[in-house]
């Protein structure tokens, strides 16, 4: 039985796949379209057109068969086909092998079937499809596209016309509805019946907010007896917020809105819920079409921009966001290849959301059926050819703007009206000797024994020691090597407590102690790492930072000692700080001993605390700021005290940088110059960070006083603003971009072909883009690899993301080498000074403030 019912089952299965597809076949009819284009035109394509179309090298027998015209017209023989006669058509007797001085295909004889699907095409009259005769590629007969032809004969393209509403009888109807029901008379078609209040208010509601009607909508509607009921309801929608929400959907699938890139890894497609927004208020204010359209297609160059009702944003530069959602893929082989493709893409959203034409068919040839040709598709692709992708800081509120108006006019009174009220209180040279007395150990002290001998903090033998992590950066348990470049020397025991984990340099993170009564004079450590301002080793007591040590951009361990005198018997925490991300952004710590015996007599002493440096300046008539800020230049690893001590040396090492930079400078070729207060003519920068407000007011970066005016700084008028730079496009004939700057997490890219995913593609764009550009305070050459994309288009962009990042660039040049380290520009002032000689740095600095302006 079952064997039965089985045998049943698949024979039952099997008759009806029998019968689907005898149905299939059975519904291709001979004079139907779709039987030439599955049964005909692919064998002519297969066994003809390489010796009888457009496509052969040279047309044998003069006989083409890539169209209808041809065929009827013939070859050397004559016509190959009669229409409705297979029997007087010459194609049939050549495909039959009738003749053996005429067969065709000449390699194979076509089987039994095809020769009946010919024989059966001709006889219903040899259906093709209405498009133009294929072009010879070398032909000098080759027809025009005429395109003047095709907008008189398709309606699409003719101009709009009044049409007269016509009138029926017994009915008051609006326009619309007039048509209609003169065409269902025509027909001969009855209306369906008005809906009643209740299906009208539901069919209204999901129309125009995609959302039902409400308990007391519905109540309120239906107790409405008024006439215009119904039009206030419509009203009352088409003010809703939601309207704009439904509406805007629709529209976002036109433009294929999308939050990621697609392809294969599905990147994401930053800030795009801003269209969406921009979308949604536009449908709700009811903006007008043709405003609408402009700013999808140029929002970025109008003179007058729409403007957010209450926020004030440019609402108009929004709109040109459509035109990147497209599919963006992230490992091209060919970068101009893909720069095509997705300038075909965006034609084709742009034609069928606007024009309700596929313009992407011209990319290849001129438009089988509309009137574009392919002329037409490469003068738009050359609109988006001189376009770039560039990222616009939106300013809610105009509070950025109002904040950079406010910082930038202050500056400008700042300068004005600079008298050096503190820096009048005492001469540079003042200065230096009394923080140099304040921060020297006194020489009369000698200290004798082991100074890792005494009461052990923490040496990470034995796992962290109660030391509690805060974030990823310095992990769970302590390091036993670890993942950077260089490997880690010098620590004590087996290991040691550091921030470089397998996460390399992006994590960030703390790693506190537990609370420690301080009961020596001293603490030695050992520390290693990088310099940079926020990562070190600090000192904790009573909820404040009393002192701090960094690495030195090293991977060995070197001893460091702190004079606690200040602070004995007080209550205190170490803290291990990486706050910053990128090259040298980590720190790492080992053996924390309090000992009455400093590792060396040079070590580290406290700055005084304020109440004393206050006396002292006082005392000497100076500014006790000043005189604080003297002390912390000192604490650095880097400042002038030791330059004085090591003047002829680093002034060497100068010249010798000065000498291989202006050879650089012979074998390169400069592109860029920032060095006065206006950005280079072909740059464009947006954005409140890159602005060019000339150099006759004060720094407000914190890093320096005054502007330089031999630099352009992002963060002059303040370190939180953001913007773009971008140079004006140029080929690229050089291996490499070289920017002279002094940058902390400022991005930098050049882009190629208007590809803009290098940013995930190390394999094939590495070296043309840096994440995060760090100099550690110092101007450095930063180099950017393009020498696998000579002979292709690029510009360049910078970008300062606010908060900590900032940017001062000098110069930009191109060069088939590197520059090598670049002199320190901040010090050229002393280094050029021949006859100077270290002790005299001092008396130096006091001739340079005298010709600062007062």
């Amino acid at each position: 039985m079952d064997m039965g019912m089985k045998s049943f089952s698949t024979y039952y299965r099997a008759l009806s796949a029998s019968l689907a597809m005898m149905t299939a076949e059975s519904s291709l009819v001979a004079n139907d379209h779709s039987f030439f284009e599955m049964r005909i035109r692919p064998v002519l394509a297969e066994k003809c057109y390489e010796c009888h179309s457009a496509k052969a090298a040279k047309i044998k027998g003069g006989l083409r068969l890539d169209h209808i015209d041809f065929m009827k017209r013939g070859g050397d023989s004559g016509p190959v086909l009669v229409e409705g006669k297979p029997e007087e058509s010459l194609l049939i007797q050549a495909i039959r092998y009738d003749d053996p001085d005429f067969q065709m295909p000449p390699k194979e004889k076509l089987d039994q079937r095809t020769l009946s699907d010919f024989e059966q095409w001709i006889l219903q009259g040899a259906s093709w499809p209405d498009e133009p005769t294929p072009q010879l590629a070398s032909s000098s007969k080759r027809s025009s596209f005429q395109i003047e032809k095709r907008i008189r004969e398709h309606w699409s393209w003719r101009p709009i016309s009044k049409s007269k509403v016509p009138v029926v009888e017994g009915e008051n109807l609006s326009e619309i509805d007039s048509f209609i029901r003169a065409r269902l008379k025509t027909d001969g078609l009855i209306p369906a019946e008005e809906a009643d209040k209740r299906t009208w208010l539901r069919r209204v509601s999901y129309d125009l907010t995609g959302l039902p009607p409400s308990v007391e909508e519905i109540n309120q509607f239906l107790g409405d007896p008024s006439a215009d009921s119904h039009k206030r309801v419509v009203e009352r929608l088409l003010g809703s917020v939601h309207f704009g929400e439904k509406w805007a959907r629709h529209w976002m699938d036109l433009v294929r809105y999308a939050e990621t890139c697609g392809h294969e890894f599905d990147y994401p497609l930053e800030h795009s819920h801003e269209y969406r927004d921009y979308l949604i208020r536009a449908f709700n204010g009811d903006v007008p079409y043709d405003q609408f359209l402009k700013e999808h297609v140029a929002g970025d160059l109008m003179a007058d921009p729409r403007r957010h009702s209450t926020e004030k944003f440019n609402e108009s530069i929004i709109g040109t966001g459509f035109w990147y959602f497209h599919e963006a893929v992230h490992a091209p082989t060919d970068p101009k290849q893909d720069n095509a493709d997705r300038m075909e893409s965006q034609l084709d959203v742009f034609g069928k959301t606007f024009l309700g034409l596929t313009i992407g068919c011209a990319r290849c040839h001129d438009h089988k059926f509309d009137a574009i040709s392919e002329k037409d598709y490469y003068s738009l692709a050359s609109y988006m050819q001189g376009s770039t992708r560039q990222e616009y800081p939106l300013d809610d509120g105009g509070k950025r703007s109002e904040i950079a108006r406010q910082l930038s006019k202050f500056a400008e009174e700042a300068f004005t009206k600079l008298t050096h009220s503190k820096l009048d209180k005492g001469r540079p040279s003042e200065y230096w000797k009394l923080a140099s007395e304040l921060l020297k150990p006194s020489q009369s002290e000698s200290f004798e024994g082991d100074p890792w001998k005494g009461n052990l903090i923490a040496d990470f033998e034995e796992g962290l020691e109660g030391w509690k992590p805060v974030g990823k950066a310095f992990g769970k348990s302590p390091q036993r090597q670890t993942s950077g470049r260089n490997p880690v020397t010098n620590y004590h025991g087996k290991g040691w407590a550091g921030s470089l984990i397998s996460g390399g340099d992006k994590w960030t993170g703390e790693l506190h102690s537990p609370t420690f009564r301080i009961t020596e004079r001293f603490m030695n450590f050992l520390v290693a790492g990088g310099s940079r301002l926020k990562v070190g080793v600090e000192l904790w007591i009573d909820g404040e930072r009393k002192l701090v040590s960094r690495g030195s951009n090293k991977e060995n361990f070197t001893s460091r000692t702190w004079d606690l005198k200040d602070y004995f018997g007080f209550e205190a925490q170490i803290r291990l700080i990486d706050s910053e991300t990128g090259s040298w952004g980590h720190i790492h710590a080992d053996r924390f001993v309090l000992s009455a015996t400093p590792v060396s007599v040079a070590r580290k002493i406290p700055i005084p605390p304020f109440q004393e440096l206050e006396r002292l300046a006082h005392a000497h008539g100076l500014s006790p700021d000043v005189l604080e800020s003297w002390c912390k230049h000192f604490k650095n690893e880097k400042n002038l005290n030791a330059l004085s001590g090591n003047f002829e040396k680093e002034k060497n090492s100068f010249a010798g940088l000065t000498k291989a930079e202006e050879n650089f400078f012979l074998n390169s070729i400069p592109f860029a110059d920032f060095k006065s207060d206006e950005i280079p003519e072909g740059w464009r920068a947006t954005g409140e960070a890159f602005k060019a407000d000339g150099n006759q007011r004060l720094s407000l970066s914190g890093t320096a006083i005054l502007t330089n005016p031999e630099t352009f700084n992002s963060s002059a008028r303040g370190i939180r603003r953001v913007g773009n730079l971008r140079s004006p496009h140029f080929k690229i004939e050089h291996d490499h971009i070289l920017i002279k700057a002094n940058s902390n997490k400022a991005f930098v890219r050049v882009v190629i072909d208007n590809f803009h995913m290098a940013i995930y593609n190390g394999l094939l764009f590495n070296g043309t883009l840096i994440k995060e550009a760090n100099s550690d305070g110092e101007f450095k050459w930063f180099s950017l690899n393009t020498s696998k994309y000579k002979g292709h288009w690029a510009y360049l962009e910078v970008v300062d993301k606010g908060q900590d990042a900032f940017i001062e660039i000098d110069q930009v040049r191109f060069a088939n080498g590197g520059a090598g380290r670049s002199p320190q520009s901040d010090l050229s002032y002393l280094f050029k000074q021949t006859d100077l000689v270290g002790e005299d740095l001092p008396e130096a600095l006091d001739g340079f403030y005298e010709r600062m302006p007062h």
